[in-house]
């Protein structure tokens, strides 16, 4: 069965970040906020962020303050292990080689208001190891390596623009990995609260998705840490949930639907209110069920898929 390793690039950059952001329709107009304009087919919408509790005294608004000019390298190292079986068959176990990423990026604009823009790229990924499932990922990885974008953010850390693309013809395995990094890059920065907070303060984003791949619900639930100055660090733990619905078919004449889904995981990541990322780490478990019908033939699946991700500043 084809399909979860469709998601294999989803999960992993999801890892990376401590989630995805919700699919959601464009305003009909242009965002303006200060100087930075969103064109409507560009823009995204914010999420809610509730308050759980505000933490200890003192209390203060985080809010990042980026600087026009501010260039950075990010090392992004992600591992996975993928577990399948049919149910009365043998299972089966895949351990993707190590994968690293370096990513660039620059503050190109700042408004009146804390708005700015961010533009990025992917400079290489390398894979590790070696045999075919190697050379299959470095195939299917090549084309990200052309990616350039913009991305624009309110000084919550909340995006309301994303732009990006690859240098010439997309290749169907790369658009599937493009359209995981964007909801990944919509999380670089984390969604901050409206009221202040101190240590311990708690705060959560419910959140509906949809992806390529199926559409399911996300709780992320933050914890400050430790904030030291403009320097903050951040507890992650992130809850997925998804009913029962028809998922693409790997081949014709057959047909799969979704059982159950559940996911989760956990994530520890600190930053610079002056919209430096310093450094994170993530795991991230999922599970899954789904039957697979061609003709009278029915069979059940599962899938268990881990993934690791370390990110920190070069």
């Amino acid at each position: 069965m084809r399909f979860p390793a469709r998601l294999a690039p989803l999960a992993l950059l999801l890892a990376a970040c401590g989630g995805a952001t919700a699919s959601a329709p464009a305003p009909v107009a242009p965002v303006t906020v200060a100087t930075l304009e969103v064109p409507p087919d560009k823009a995204v919408v914010p999420p809610e962020v509730r308050l759980i509790s505000a933490g200890e005294a003192p209390h203060a608004p985080l809010r990042f303050r980026p600087e026009k000019g501010l260039t950075q390298r990010l090392r992004m190292e992600m591992d996975m292990t993928m577990e399948t079986q049919v149910v009365g068959g043998f299972p089966q176990r895949i351990e993707a080689p190590t994968t690293t990423s370096v990513l660039r990026q620059a503050v190109t604009d700042v408004a009146a208001d804390g708005t700015f823009r961010l533009e990025f790229g992917i400079e290489s990924i390398e894979v590790g190891g070696d045999g075919p499932l190697r050379a299959a990922m470095i195939e299917a990885l090549e084309p990200l390596t052309t990616m350039q974008g913009w991305s624009i953010g309110d000084a919550r850390g909340r995006v309301l623009g994303l732009d990006f693309r690859l240098a010439g013809d997309v290749p169907a395995t790369a658009q599937q990995s493009l359209d995981s990094i964007r909801d990944a890059l919509r999380q670089m920065l984390p969604s901050l609260p409206e009221e202040p907070v101190g240590v311990g303060a708690e705060w959560e984003v419910v959140q509906p998705f949809v992806t390529s791949a199926l559409t399911f619900e996300q709780t992320a639930r933050f914890r400050l840490l430790r904030r030291e100055g403009d320097r903050v660090e951040l507890a992650v733990t992130i809850a997925q949930r998804a009913e029962p619905q028809p998922l693409q078919s790997p081949q014709p004449g057959m047909s799969v639907r979704l059982e159950s889904f559940q996911g989760g995981g956990e994530a520890t990541t600190a930053y610079e209110l002056g919209g430096r990322f310093l450094r994170s780490e993530t795991h991230v478990l999922i599970e899954m069920q789904s039957v697979v019908s061609a003709g009278a033939q029915t069979a059940q699946s599962q899938v268990r898929m881990e993934t690791n991700a370390r990110v920190q500043e070069m």
